[in-house]
């Protein structure tokens, strides 16, 4: 079991550590600062979260130290048969949750009691592709997890400081394709993979600003496919663009939640959207956010408030891209006027 003797180790291998580089986000309401301690490459960490970045802060609301195999992790205290499937570590105290990820030699600790977090991988340079489009994602989630307020979604988010919306549903359905449809337009975007909501104050905020799409798809955004990162990247990964970089007009980091999205294509060249019920919607929400968070099933009962606390829609995409932003905008005005 992970006790406070690993923790301790833990803390004084990190603090041992010759150079700390510091940088700073505000991520929801939240100053996070984030440590890494003798790693030169940090983009992979930091490029997907850039439009957060502000400048330093005196008391962080949370920290998050991250370092490689050049910072030793101290003798597991565990067993590791004992070890979940999916990597998570039996611990001593509550307050505290770990992780393994052994398909990518990445650990990572989150002590709430210290609103701190440890991150460690082997080898930054051999992080699969996909962590750069949504670094510290599970981190984040466990620190959020301790109270039902905070929730990262498996959603996309356009909008405007009026009001915006969540797209939700399974990968494939239509979520990226909807909130790409919308850049350029009088909607901003908050995300297409990601994004955090605020179910007290019913507030969406931006998490990360990379656009993704699959490499077929790129023809339909022009504005987007001479801007791709990782084209030498295999087939298995999505193009991804950094909106930060080149569009940071178009972000927006924080909008009114008023309404929830699902989308479908319809065959049609123009697109349509109509009321649907809540239960749909918690359907099209909750089984990818689950997956992706690594939640038990039990996660849906806190799911389902955020479907029943706006009104859900049918969203019927049609093949012209510009029908789509005209849509959403059209939901948005109807539940202003509510």
């Amino acid at each position: 079991m992970l006790n406070s003797d690993f923790l301790n180790l833990l803390s004084s291998n990190y603090s041992s550590a010759k150079n700390c580089h510091i940088k700073n986000y505000k991520i929801g309401i939240f100053d996070v600062e984030i440590c890494f301690y003798d790693i030169a490459a940090t983009e992979i960490f930091t490029k997907a979260i850039s439009h957060l970045e502000i400048k330093n802060v005196e008391k962080p609301d949370f920290t998050i130290h991250v370092a490689d195999s050049k910072t030793k992790l101290p003798k597991p205290t565990w067993n590791w048969n004992d070890v979940e499937n999916k990597g998570e570590i039996p611990t001593e105290k509550e307050n505290i949750t770990a992780r393994f990820m052994n398909w990518q030699n990445t650990f990572f600790l989150v002590n709430h009691a210290q609103s701190e977090a440890f991150y460690w991988t082997k080898t930054v340079e051999e992080l699969p592709e996909w962590e750069r489009s949504f670094p510290f994602r599970d981190i984040l989630h466990n620190w959020f997890r301790k109270e039902a307020r905070f929730f990262i979604l498996h959603a996309a988010a356009v909008g405007t400081a009026d009001g915006g919306v969540i797209i939700v549903g399974k990968s494939g359905s239509g979520k990226s394709t909807s909130a790409l449809a919308c850049i350029g337009s009088e909607l901003k975007y908050a995300g297409d993979d990601l994004i955090l909501v605020d179910l007290q104050e019913k507030i969406i905020y931006s998490l990360y600003n990379v656009a993704k799409l699959n490499f077929d798809q790129a023809e339909r955004f022009p504005i987007l496919k001479s801007f791709i990162f990782n084209e030498n990247t295999g087939d298995d990964c999505k193009a991804q663009v950094f909106l930060q970089d080149h569009y940071p007009e178009y972000i927006i980091k924080e909008m009114p939640l008023k309404a929830l999205i699902i989308p479908k294509f319809n065959g049609n060249k123009k697109s349509s959207w109509e009321q649907t019920t809540v239960a749909k919607g918690v359907m099209a929400l909750s089984p990818s956010t689950i997956a992706l968070m690594n939640e038990e099933p039990d996660y849906f009962h806190l799911l389902r408030k955020i479907a029943e606390a706006v009104p859900n829609y049918q969203l019927e995409t049609g093949s012209e891209l510009i029908t789509i932003p005209i849509a959403i905008k059209e939901i948005i005005h109807e539940t202003i006027k509510r």
